[in-house]
């Protein structure tokens, strides 16, 4: 069975065997509380440190297992990407926006971005290729295929129950998608300005914003809630609702609630060690009665993710005192917007036969329905 279909179908088969009702959610995570994230403890609300860099020009695709070989070829060539961006931008743009949209998921949960590292250079998805966990490449679309039209794809985190080498790569369209420009470092004020993606390309910070939202926090594309427009990141598009506008307007370079709240979900808020939403005096308490303790990192009152509850653990405390977690729509409870889960004892049967009938290896990333609008495109 061809692998895109078959990620497909198994999705299908997910949603139609879990559906019972139908509510409005503002973010989707791919675990649903539990695997696939970063760090050392798969439950949702646990810190992590994550690492990533770049591959090394010329690093292939794994023959047997890269599962995208239709749409995507070639070897990675991640200078001639910067140097694109670079030559119309200034020294050090294309990194500078890296950088930004890792700070950007950074500082709203308990998740540490460490990099860039040296890569591994090993084939993509080979076996044994996690080094750094977040690996950043650019390859060239087939002409025709559907990579052709878009600017970049992120892999989710792996998933409790095994370590899949692809998760967390982030492959970028080396040659973008802009008629005049690859990519562009966009001018103008967030959620006002327009993107001109068919001239200049996709706005770099934006695009890999959106897919570390896929590669690091674990998101899925939510379904339309209602706002018009809709400025969440992760938002690409519903093509299940008629009246649900496109995304990506304008310049969106900053999370919104909905964002926060799924990072936030995933990975906990930095201090709060009872995982109840607030940094208050009872994780102070917490701390204090496990200090000296060693632990499974990012669990507890592991603050910092070092596995050593500490000093360290108390600063982040006092450091984001009074600090609270945001909730906006709340999470989605399935790999698709609007359905409920049935009792524990149904779901469990239900997807014993749907696991077993799909394949191990998972790609974490959907594809959204297709639109006229070009970013919508541009990002998956």
């Amino acid at each position: 069975m061809n692998y895109h279909h078959c990620t497909s179908l198994c999705l299908l088969l997910w949603v139609s065997a879990l559906a019972v009702g139908q509510a409005v959610y503002g973010y989707d995570t791919i675990g649903n509380g539990f695997g696939s994230k970063w760090g050392a403890d798969p439950h949702a609300g646990n810190g992590a440190v994550v690492t990533w860099g770049y591959m090394p020009d010329g690093t292939p695709l794994d023959p047997t297992n890269f599962p995208f070989h239709d749409a995507i070829t070639g070897l990675s060539n991640i200078t001639a990407l910067r140097n694109s961006v670079d030559t119309n931008y200034g020294p050090g743009a294309f990194d500078t926006a890296i950088q930004k949209a890792f700070n950007t998921w950074s500082a709203v949960a308990n998740i540490t971005f460490v990099g860039p590292v040296s890569d591994s250079g090993q084939p993509v998805a080979a076996p044994g290729a996690t080094t750094p966990n977040i690996r950043i490449g650019a390859f060239a679309a087939i002409p025709g295929q559907w990579f052709q039209y878009r600017s970049a794809i992120g892999i989710g985190p792996p998933g409790p129950f095994f370590e899949d080498p692809f998760s967390g790569d982030v492959i970028f369209n080396v040659t973008g998608i802009g008629t005049q420009r690859p990519y562009q470092i966009a001018p103008g004020q967030e959620d006002i300005t327009p993107v001109d993606v068919y001239n200049f390309g996709d706005d770099v910070e934006g695009v890999f914003l959106h897919e570390l939202g896929h590669a690091a926090i674990g998101l899925n594309h939510p379904r339309w809630a209602g706002d018009n427009p809709d400025r969440r990141v992760m938002y690409v598009g519903d093509g299940t609702n008629s009246n649900a506008p496109f995304c990506c307007q304008a310049i969106n370079r900053q999370l919104d609630p909905d964002d926060i709240a799924a990072a936030q979900y995933v990975y906990g808020l930095r201090g709060d060690y009872d995982r109840n939403g607030a940094v208050d005096a009872a994780d102070y308490i917490i701390w204090r009665n496990s200090n000296g303790l060693s632990l499974t990192s990012g669990t507890g009152a592991d603050g910092n993710v070092d596995g050593v509850v500490d000093g360290a653990d108390y600063s982040t405390w006092r450091m984001h005192y009074s600090s609270q977690a945001l909730i906006g729509y709340g999470e989605q409870p399935s790999f698709a917007a609007g359905t409920s889960v049935p009792e524990p004892s149904s779901a469990v049967l239900v997807l014993m036969g749907i696991l077993a009938a799909c394949p191990s290896r998972r790609s974490y990333q959907q594809f959204e329905p297709s639109a006229p609008n070009p970013i919508q495109l541009a990002r998956r």
